[in-house]
């Protein structure tokens, strides 16, 4: 089959497809996935806590909000409302659901009117205090200055909510906020800065790029309005007070979004240029022909292509970190190309009947092995319930295979490239090879003296004693860094934002001072009323922690709509202090001088609402849900499910009022959750790295026997040293540092197969060093990314790549005649 034109043209004819493929989805646009926490996996002990979860993610994520200041308050009004305008000028697509910019009166008549529906069932707290009191006199006396004071706000006329407690219970919606109304605009204030706040919401995904794209447009695009109506504009969140100009921060997650789907562009395009550039740099000196370069590359561009197509496939979205950690896939899957070039630049210059069929006869028990050896090391990273680490082990996976595919099927036709009596070998193998590494190959001293031979015995020996003596201080020092060696867990290892938008977010909760979004408390029923008075049980609850400083404030839609047995009592209750024959409403009418019949009118009007309650469905179709709208979750396959949002919290005091005490309601701290799930699986791909180590030795061990420890010991010794390393660096060890070591493992294993089934052929070590170079190259870009993940990730892999080459070219060092059993 090698060699077969049928082959490479079955290949070639899958190849094409592919790339079709791949070029009618980047045309027609790829769903990328541009969230940092969807590499995790879902929470599946907990389906109701995936559901809210995903719930209010999906709400929370499209609002977002612009903060403009001015030392002018009136120039800062003219540029919010010129951004406003122009956002909604210029979104001819519907990018944005809404852009709210000045407080609109048709929206506050609508919420007054829908409190005011509701008067006789719903209390103001304040309102409560005045009505609880022994005697009416405080109410009375509070009625009475409203209502001769010139300018007392009302909803309805005194005949029709004489005690104005409608007006009281949309003041208190308004004092839950740290914001206030100026001149129409929604403001807030904060070191004597007063600041117009618009709310922006997008109509799709902030976490698509499909999304980001164009509302990332739309506002550099009114930004950039505001500067042609000659308003001078500081667009930055640290801009220099003393100039006066206009500060524009921006705070939410689609700038969060934007930001990471941004530098994992820039990455994608900084270490898949750079690692090509010094890549294809290396090969141009060694091999000194410019096609042998494209040769090179063509396997690894195949094998993307491959790997970019299947992804597509499987998986519904595409994290941009998958794309960015494929980038750097050019250093691994390169590695085929070079000992088939390394062979066939070799063999093609002392042989003219040497052909690419020979060449891949010849390494192609070590490219057959490389690549089960490596997809086994990759292949486990799919064993992690790792959404975007799966994307990454298919994507290298199938890279691997494409790259390897292409080197049997279409390498194998290729014909040697120098002319007819030019030779065209390398000096630089001969330098690597004699001079840097001083290789005492027994086929390259075939024709040596017996005392050549004794020797190289020696020097055997002497290397082995070298070798135990590297365990022996590779096992000190790791002793040694055992007491330094920590985990780190925590939620940092996902993400790092910009200094621009940690400042932002850092004026937002001073200035809103807004509820956590990731600790609250999920609360469950069977049915809408029992979820309402369920919440109303956890709200006394946290009225008591809130007396004891235990909690700073919450917030609950049972606290504008409260369960109909609660408004019954509220009913009652005015019924029995204010609307009775001796409540407050005949004395406060009698004060007034009213008639009688006017007092029947507002009795009449209040037996007729008796059963007028207000409802969860009239309430979120009215605009006073907007801010607590995605608190409440709903009728869903798990029952009716809602959302106490916290702030200012005692965590263990939470813990221990809530979790597990009360039935369906959880306590929920997604920090800690997700810091709980990292340790969780940190410790399990460890035992998978164990488990690896001994699943790939018993595969080994069926060729080589017990020397396939050999292969083993360089990966094995080059993890425990980049571990080493790390702790002494002050470098806590991660999730990603343990799923860095296990591609140590495969490609370290492939180094070790090569020079093993080679025995140290200058070949093998010229393609073993090239790979290890073009490798160091990927992975060495990656250890400088921005993100996190992947310069955790890379850093490991750029130590323990360097570590592994060095072991390897020592156990081999001194590499051996073949022994009876046929191997070394």
């Amino acid at each position: 089959m090698i060699g077969s034109r049928k082959l490479a043209a079955f290949w070639g004819i899958i190849v094409l497809l592919l790339s079709g493929f791949c070029c009618y989805k980047i045309i027609n646009g790829v769903n990328f996935d541009t969230s940092i926490l969807s590499l995790l996996p879902a929470d599946q002990q907990d389906k109701v806590t995936e559901k809210v979860i995903n719930e209010v993610s999906s709400k929370i994520s499209k609002k977002q909000l612009l903060l403009f200041h001015h030392s002018e308050f009136e120039q800062a009004k003219i540029s919010a409302n010129t951004f406003c305008t122009s956002l909604k000028e210029l979104d001819v697509n519907g990018s944005f659901a809404k852009v709210s910019c000045k407080i609109n009166p048709e929206e506050i008549e609508q919420i007054k009117q829908l409190f005011f529906n509701h008067r006789f069932h719903l209390l103001a707290e304040s309102f409560e205090k005045k009505i609880a009191a022994t005697d009416s006199e405080t109410l009375l006396t509070s009625t009475l200055k409203d209502i001769y004071a010139p300018f007392t706000p009302r909803i309805g006329s005194i005949m029709e909510d004489p005690f104005n407690h409608s007006m009281e219970l949309v003041q208190q919606l308004g004092s839950s906020s740290n914001t206030f109304i100026k001149d129409g605009f929604i403001t807030a204030k904060h070191s004597d800065k007063e600041w117009i706040l618009v709310f922006i919401e997008t109509a799709g995904d902030p976490f698509s790029i499909s999304t980001q794209q164009p509302v990332s447009a739309l506002i550099e695009h009114a930004i950039a309005d505001i500067n042609s109506q000659d308003v001078q504009v500081e667009a930055q969140s640290q801009a220099n007070n003393a100039t006066g100009g206009l500060e524009i921060v921006k705070s939410g997650l689609l700038f969060h979004a934007i930001h990471g789907s941004d530098t994992a562009r820039s990455e994608i395009s900084t270490i898949g240029i750079g690692s090509l550039v010094l890549i294809g740099l290396a090969l141009l000196v060694v091999f000194r022909r410019p096609i042998k370069i494209i040769y090179a590359f063509i396997p690894t561009l195949v094998g993307c292509v491959f790997a970019f197509s299947l992804s597509i496939l499987v998986f519904e979205r595409i994290n941009l970190i998958t794309m960015v950690f494929g980038a750097s896939l050019v250093g691994v899957s390169i590695d085929y190309a070079l000992h088939f070039l390394c062979e066939f630049n070799a063999n093609t210059n002392v042989n003219t009947g040497f052909g690419g069929r020979q060449a891949v006869k010849k390494i192609l028990s070590g490219l057959v092995l490389g690549l089960v050896s490596s997809c086994i090391a990759y292949g486990a990273l799919a064993l992690a319930p790792f959404p975007g680490i799966r994307q990454m082990a298919l994507f290298a996976v199938a890279g691997l295979i494409g790259s390897w595919l292409t080197v049997v099927c279409w390498f194998s036709l290729l014909q040697p490239f120098n002319k007819k009596g030019k030779n065209d070998k390398s000096v630089m193998f001969d330098w690597l090879y004699g001079r840097v590494l001083q290789i005492n190959n027994a086929n390259a001293n075939a024709n040596a003296n017996a005392n050549a031979n004794a020797n190289a015995n020696a020097n055997a020996n002497a290397n082995a004693n070298v070798l135990l003596l590297l365990i022996a201080l590779v096992a000190i020092l790791a002793i040694m860094a055992w007491p330094n060696l920590k985990a780190n867990d925590s939620i940092s290892v996902l993400n790092n934002p910009s200094a621009e938008l940690k400042h932002s977010e850092k004026l937002m909760r001073n200035l809103l001072s807004p509820p956590s979004s990731t600790q609250f408390i999920i609360v469950s029923a069977e049915d809408e009323q029992t979820l309402l008075r369920k919440e109303e049980k956890v709200t006394a609850l946290l009225d008591e922690m809130n007396s004891s400083n235990l909690i700073a404030e919450y917030s609950a839609v049972s606290e504008i709509v409260p369960s109909e047995m609660v408004q019954k009592q509220n009913y009652d209750l005015y019924g029995e202090q204010v609307y009775s024959k001796q409540g407050a409403l005949q004395q406060l009418f009698a004060k007034l001088g009213l008639p009688q019949q006017n007092i029947d009118v507002i009795l009449q009007t209040y037996a007729e609402n008796q059963g007028d309650f207000l409802t969860i469905d009239e309430w979120m179709k009215s605009p006073a849900a907007e801010a607590l709208s995605h608190q409440w979750i709903g009728k869903t396959e798990f029952g009716y499910l809602s959302v106490i949002t916290l702030a200012g919290v005692d965590t263990h005091a939470l813990q221990n009022a809530f979790q597990g005490k009360i039935e369906g309601v959880k306590y929920v701290d997604k920090v800690a959750g997700i810091s709980n799930i990292l340790s969780e699986f940190r410790e399990i791909i460890t035992i998978m790295l164990i488990a690896a180590y001994v699943t790939v030795f018993l595969l080994l061990a069926l060729r080589y026997k017990a020397k396939a420890v050999l292969i083993l010991m360089a990966p094995l010794l080059a993890s425990i040293s980049t571990v080493t390393m790390l702790s002494f660096a002050g470098i806590e060890i991660n999730i990603f540092c343990i799923l860095a070591l296990l591609l140590v493992l495969g490609i370290g294993m492939d180094y070790g197969i090569f020079l093993k089934e080679s025995r140290c052929s200058k070949e093998s070590v010229s393609a073993v060093l090239l790979s290890c170079y073009t490798t160091i190259c990927s992975f060495g870009f990656l250890s400088m990314s921005n993100t996190p993940v992947l310069k955790f990730f890379g850093l490991t892999l750029l130590i323990g790549i360097i570590l592994v080459w060095m072991f390897t070219l020592l156990i081999y060092r001194y590499q051996q005649e073949k022994t009876d059993d046929g191997y070394i």
